[in-house]
């Protein structure tokens, strides 16, 4: 957004950023190991975390992981006993 100054003066541009929420696993049951409706919170990124992560481990490391992740985390090339989402919209994970 610019907005002109009266009598032609400075011009000054304002820039928002609003953070990304993401959704995150607050609890891991070892006998369930997946995130449950009631323990994911939504949480608000940090400035370097630009996308929402989902990560599903496959036996032997078993379980799930929701939470804000850095581009260059989306980037790395996993196992195949891992499942890795990434997005870049609000909760989308």
């Amino acid at each position: 957004m610019t907005r002109q100054a009266p009598r032609g003066g400075l011009n000054i541009t304002l820039e928002a950023t609003v953070a990304l929420k993401c959704h995150k696993c607050t609890t891991i049951n070892p006998d369930h190991p997946t995130c449950s409706e009631t323990d994911i919170t939504e949480v608000e990124c940090g400035i370097s975390f630009t996308h929402c992560g989902r990560i599903v481990f496959h036996k032997p490391a078993y379980g799930e992981v929701r939470k804000c992740v850095t581009e260059n985390e989306c980037n790395v090339k996993s196992p195949k006993s891992v499942v890795k989402e990434c997005c870049t919209s609000d909760l989308c994970n």
